[in-house]
């Protein structure tokens, strides 16, 4: 049985396709201006895609990685005459496929519990949560979301009194400021006015941005979810 996540996944791949099928079709109906239009969401989608097949599967880049090298190995085989290139190429597709292996049959570790995640989502937009936290096993970073009256605060600290600054990469930094949130020295802190529409996608976006874009946290890391009422 799909989890919610999963089936937000294939309603964005969805989403997704048809975009990538409207570009294709204005483009080769030479209507360049709407090709463009279709080019930048599908892009916006795809980064939005990526993010959530991280979080669903916390290996996702890598495998995507390994099998792409591998198609690409295999395109080489075909071009190549040289007996040691042949050689070479297929004990690599191996290795290749054996580390594929590997991670497809791991045990899929959560970074957190997702229907969890998203049920505190749902509970505090539908007020029946005031706050919950998110809280990663050894490292000292603390993610919050809170209700403020009508509105949404996410909050991104440390656990204890260090500065945000010392426990976050500029490039990470960079990207908190590309979301929109306002940096502070020992936190950052991002409002979220639009919660009327009852959707839990553009927060669970953000937070998976804040995991694996600003902290960098992809493979196998848990997390803590803590909820106030």
């Amino acid at each position: 049985m799909k989890t919610e996540l999963q089936l937000l996944i294939k309603e964005l791949e969805k989403e997704y396709n048809y975009l990538r099928k409207e570009q294709n079709r204005c483009a080769r109906e030479r209507d360049f201006q709407r090709a463009n239009a279709f080019r930048k969401v599908l892009i916006y989608t795809g980064a939005q895609l990526r993010i959530l097949n991280n979080l669903n599967e916390p290996n996702y880049d890598h495998i995507k990685s390994l099998k792409k090298e591998i198609e690409m190995m295999r395109k080489l085989i075909g071009n190549s005459k040289k007996k040691f290139t042949l050689r070479f190429l297929k004990y690599k597709i191996t290795e290749l496929q054996r580390q594929l292996s590997e991670l497809e049959q791991q045990a899929k570790a959560k970074t957190n519990d997702d229907d969890k995640l998203l049920e505190c989502i749902e509970d505090v937009i539908n007020h029946h949560l005031q706050s919950f936290q998110i809280r990663f096993e050894g490292y000292d970073i603390t993610l919050e979301l809170v209700r403020k009256d009508d509105a949404l605060q996410l909050e991104l600290r440390s656990s204890k009194t260090f500065q945000l600054s010392k426990l976050v990469s500029k490039p990470g930094l960079a990207e908190l400021q590309k979301m929109g949130f306002l940096n502070a020295q020992e936190n950052a802190l991002l409002l979220l006015n639009e919660v009327g529409k009852k959707s839990t996608l553009p927060i669970l976006t953000i937070l998976s941005r804040i995991t694996y874009d600003v902290l960098g946290f992809y493979g196998m890391r848990k997390a803590a979810i803590l909820c106030k009422k």
